[in-house]
């Protein structure tokens, strides 16, 4: 055997045919404790065994070598504890249901004209109601509503909380109301947290280390994790840009210290801000507030606001912990309830749908069939309605072009129901045109439809796009019936929707000109009004599922990701690395999101002929996947391409399990880079490594994360699945193993399982 022929790679589980049904992974979250001295070592003593494999000697020369880019991290040590549990419920009982009593303070605040909530907290009247059902309104959670009343001031606020007993994890939102007969003094500095967390025995330095992401801009580095040491006196701030979440930062943060670390997750869609601020008074504190950024809003009477969502989940350990159990909750308890991983097919040869007429998109529907491809969904874009001087950002009129689809949608929607496909229907409701049905609407309501301050600036058509008013609760009934019907008839399964103007520039003129000035009042009730329209949507359609695009990923926080899912995470779609890039960031925070995979050379020269390529496929793979291919073009590989497909649907289930970005960021097509998904049992799982297209050196030396150091684990690459090799957990994280890419351009998956005899 040739030292070619011994270091093939290593990865996850046997090709497993990947169900679509929803990965259930109830218990990732906590893990029993025990005896941590006898009982382990014993269970270390009978772990199966098999021969170690020889580790392959090559000069350093060829060896591309890396420092990981967390530490390392065994399996034992990636759960939630019974301390971790225990901390949450303390904190959460003390300063999310706060009762008025002890110590505590609650872990919101605001203030009334001069009246500071939490400085005041001897003047309000607390009251605690009963828990619900574990499920009742969160999956694996426990809510409960706590009434506030101030003992003179006719305000009323509103904190409803909910506590998951599978995840060290508690969240809740606050509302204000004014039940009064006059306005209120202004509202203002209203946090949804405003909280001092005590980071103990943090050691001599007092740091803690915070890590956030970028958000969705159309660059390579969208969504790079990142890294900030505090010391005290120093803090981190992100927020939102130009009234989009995700745009500028992800809305997540981790806090860690020596001996307490926490994740703050926030769920605004709009302008939110976040501080995280190193307090150093008696005692190493971390001081977190979050707010929807821009508030002075004196409430009239009848009026309500209601404050960002807000997670805490608490746990001591690494980096790698927290952000596994933050990507186990999400899985479990926040992305909607049997929520599947999907294959849509989107055929690219019709300028999205601006071209398209029902009988081309039939054959197209006819053709995936033939072709024998697996998909789930039928994708249709942008352009399928109207056209105003022949471009599809004409949107406002939300009924198909009759001149090409006379039945509307709905006989392409057969067809594909018909070959095993739901429909997947574009929409952008948001964005008014000049011209438009939903444009004219103006002529007879004035404030359906906002126009931006254009100082402020965003992508604002030059201050020509209208904006449609959800702040406005009359326009919000209009629009659900309008799109609903349309879901009905059309006959969809996935309603998508877009968002490519910023709106904060029309929220802000909609304040002055609607609503007497008080800042932030448009957005609020906009925000309120917009989870509202998506909640009536799945409530209206059985089985709906609501793709969330918003100009690629600008629109990820909690309220959000609880109602859909991305099928379309970056429109900075075409760039290989940058793809590779996004999916190793935004995996960090989410298990599920999507992007194109796109022939190489049918946008863009420089990545190839129009052929099959595994690089260009593996380079664009993702937990969800659209197939952005021309099904009509008969001279295309379709042999090859149904082989990436099929290989892809073998270990794509594994996306959904612990994550651990292997490589450090990097642009470099000088570079290697690797990352890594586990199974929901962790005992086996998979390597995505790449061999950029100037890297010099034949190997990597691989060190991989979140194995069992005593147990032993076969290794294959999913391209020579018969050449297996075996090392123990300890030598691939500590010592690593070089493996081979035969050529420059190469992307290796590598499949590893746990011997068990």
């Amino acid at each position: 055997m040739t030292i070619f022929q011994k270091i093939i790679l290593c990865t996850l589980a046997c090709a497993m045919l990947v169900s679509f049904t929803s990965c259930n992974m109830t218990g990732r979250g906590t893990s029993e404790t025990g005896d941590e001295s006898g009982n382990k070592q014993e269970a270390q003593q009978t772990k199966p065994q098999k021969p170690q494999s020889e580790i392959p000697q090559v000069d350093e020369a060829s060896l591309f070598q890396y420092d990981p880019v967390h530490s390392t991290t065994v399996q034992s040590d990636l759960k939630a504890t019974d301390k971790d549990m225990e901390t949450c419920r303390t904190w959460y009982n003390t300063h999310v249901l706060f009762d008025g009593s002890g110590e505590g303070i609650p872990a919101y605040d605001f203030k009334v004209g001069d009246l500071h909530f939490q400085e005041t907290l001897s003047e309000w009247i607390f009251q605690i109601g009963e828990p619900s059902e574990e499920g009742a309104y969160m999956r694996s959670g426990i809510t409960t509503e706590v009434t506030v009343t101030h003992k003179s001031i006719p305000i009323t606020v509103l904190v409803k909380g909910t506590i998951y007993t599978n995840y060290p994890t508690c969240e809740w939102t606050v509302w204000i109301e004014n039940n009064g007969n006059k306005n209120t003094d202004a509202i203002t500095k209203f946090y949804a947290i405003n909280s001092e967390i005590e980071i103990p025995d943090n050691g001599e330095d007092s740091a803690v280390d915070v890590y956030t992401s970028n958000g969705s801009s159309d660059t390579v580095n969208a969504f790079k994790f990142k890294k900030d040491t505090l010391f005290a006196g120093k803090g981190v701030t992100i927020g939102g840009l130009l009234g989009k979440p995700s745009y500028q930062s992800m809305p997540f943060a981790n806090v860690v210290g020596k001996n307490q670390s926490f994740v703050v997750g926030v769920g605004w869609s709009g302008q939110w801000k976040m501080n995280l601020m190193h307090r150093n008074v008696d005692k190493d504190v971390v001081r977190v507030r979050v707010c929807q950024e821009n508030m002075n809003i004196p409430l009239y009477p009848g009026e309500s606001i209601r404050s960002p969502l807000v997670s805490m989940q608490f746990y001591q350990g690494s980096v790698t912990k927290g952000q596994n159990i933050f990507r186990g909750w999400i899985n479990d308890s926040v992305f909607p309830d049997g929520t599947e991983q999907a294959v849509f097919a989107s055929p690219i040869r019709y300028n999205m749908m601006q071209k398209a007429t029902t009988q081309n998109m039939t054959v197209n529907v006819k053709r995936i069939k033939e072709l024998n491809l697996t998909a789930d969904y039928f994708w249709m874009d942008a352009g399928w309605y109207k056209l105003i001087g022949g471009s599809w950002v004409s949107t406002g009129t939300w009924t198909p072009d009759s001149k090409r689809f006379p039945n509307g949608i709905t006989d392409i929607s057969k067809e594909a129901n018909a070959n095993g496909m739901g429909t997947v229907l574009w929409f952008e409701p948001e964005r008014v045109c000049p011209g438009t049905e939903t444009y004219l609407l103006k002529n007879k309501h004035k404030n359906w439809i906002l126009f931006p301050d254009t100082s402020i600036g965003g992508n604002i058509g030059g201050g020509a796009w209208g904006l449609y008013n959800f702040s406005d609760d009359e326009a919000t009934d209009y629009m659900i019936d309008l799109i609903s019907s349309q879901i009905k008839k059309q006959g969809l399964s996935v309603y998508r929707q877009d968002f490519n103007s910023d709106p904060l520039a029309y929220w802000v003129r909609a304040d002055k000109k609607y609503y007497d000035g008080r800042s932030g009042m448009c957005e609020n009730l906009y925000v309120v009004n917009f989870y509202r329209f998506w909640d009536a949507l799945l409530a209206e359609n059985e089985g709906l599922i609501i793709d969330n695009c918003a100009s690629g990923g600008r629109r990820l926080d909690l309220e959000t990701i609880r109602r859909s899912v991305t099928v379309w995470r970056n429109d900075y779609c075409h760039d290989l690395t940058a793809q590779q890039l996004h999916t190793y960031g935004l995996s960090e925070w989410l298990p599920l999101h999507g992007t194109g995979t796109i022939h190489s050379g049918y946008f863009s020269s420089d990545i190839g002929g129009n052929e099959a390529d595994t690089y260009v496929f593996r380079s664009q793979m993702s937990p969800l996947l659209l197939l952005s291919w021309d099904f009509e073009n008969s001279g295309l590989n379709w042999k090859k391409n149904k082989k990436l497909l099929d290989e892809y649907l073998s270990f794509r289930s594994y996306y959904r399990g612990n994550y651990y970005p292997l490589t450090p960021f990097s642009e470099s097509d000088t570079a290697y880079f690797a990352m890594q998904f586990t199974s929901e049992d962790e005992k086996e799982g998979m390597v995505l490594l790449y061999r950029r297209p100037k890297a010099a050196e034949s190997y990597c030396l691989l060190k991989m994360n979140g194995l069992d150091p005593d147990a032993c684990y076969d290794i294959w690459s999913i391209d020579e699945p018969n050449t297996v090799y075996t090392y123990t957990g300890k030598t691939l994280m500590e010592d690593g193993v070089p493996f081979r890419a035969k050529k420059k351009g190469t992307a290796l998956v590598l499949m590893y399982k746990e011997y068990t005899g």
